[in-house]
């Protein structure tokens, strides 16, 4: 058990805000060389109860349960995906990222994101898809600020 919580500590280190929806955990635990979870209802429960490290934000409701495939990275852009069976996986304590300014910067927007995520209101279906937008969001910003190149001032 303590091999698939690390591996999904590791993934989720690596994401620029600490958060990803847990069918994109799964994916990167089984490209992770982990294999895929046998059950995964069972590693979802294992991450709930370990609420020292990871929160486990609820599945969307509401008209935004629905998000085009197309913003995921070669997704289909007719195809439309449900995320009602889609919690979110964040990982609470916040890892060194690095010194320069662009690391010190997605380091706050991560710090941000798992404080509001510790006193998110699970049963506001609109608090949960701001924070998840949120998320989203951050992810895009820190994959330009990667291709971006520095200023000379």
């Amino acid at each position: 058990m303590e091999s698939w919580l690390d591996g999904v500590r590791r993934i989720l280190a690596r994401v620029p805000t600490g958060a990803l929806a847990f069918s994109e955990v799964l994916e990167a635990l089984s490209s992770e060389g982990l294999g895929s979870v046998p059950d995964p209802g069972w590693l979802l429960k294992a991450l709930a109860d370990r609420a020292d490290l990871f929160r486990v934000v609820p599945m969307a409701r509401g008209p935004w349960a629905y998000w085009r495939e197309a913003a995921r990275p070669g997704g289909d852009p007719l195809k439309t995906r449900s995320v009602r069976d889609d919690p979110w996986i964040v990982l609470l304590p916040t890892p060194e990222v690095g010194f320069g300014p662009r690391e010190r910067m997605m380091l706050r927007v991560r710090e941000g994101l798992v404080a509001w995520v510790r006193s998110l209101d699970d049963s506001s279906p609109s608090s949960v898809a701001r924070w998840m937008r949120a998320c989203r969001e951050g992810s895009r910003a820190w994959e330009i600020l990667v291709r971006s190149e520095p200023s000379r001032a």
